[in-house]
């Protein structure tokens, strides 16, 4: 049932008993019952509005937290007979660094049955980082 403003104001006033028409009581209840309706739409819009305000509000805050990015390999020399850190605190002894081939660098990790290899960047696998990555030189604390 579509009902108009006019009908809605008439209703209203019919119903306050300013202006007497010929307008059923269920034709006023439904009327009644659709501005109620539209009340808690308007309602329920200010609301959302306000939610999409804070939460707006909340993503910008979360924009200026600065995250601290994961360590990179290092670019500098490695050499045979050092220990060198990875990426998820491991201890890697280098045996052997030279040139040739892709994988130049060779070293042992603890709890590892045989010697692992590196690319000369001190990435364990090309084109992705992982937890064996050599990022720094070994420092006892």
């Amino acid at each position: 049932m579509k009902v108009t403003e006019q009908e809605i104001d008439a209703a209203i006033s019919a119903y306050n008993g300013n202006v007497v028409r010929e307008v059923g009581r269920k034709q006023i209840n439904a009327m009644r019952a659709a501005l109620e309706a539209a009340h808690r739409v308007r309602k329920q819009r200010k609301k959302e509005k306000r939610m999409l305000k804070e939460g707006q509000s909340a993503i910008n805050e979360m924009r200026e937290v600065i995250v601290k990015p994961a360590p990179k390999p290092s670019t500098g020399q490695f050499e045979a007979g050092k220990s060198y850190r990875t990426r998820d605190g491991r201890k890697v002894y280098l045996t052997k660094v030279d040139d040739r081939g892709p994988q130049s660098i060779r070293g042992a990790v603890p709890y590892h049955n045989f010697l692992q290899k590196w690319y000369a960047n001190g990435r364990f696998r090309k084109g992705c980082e992982t937890d064996l990555d050599l990022i720094a030189l070994w420092t006892d604390q």
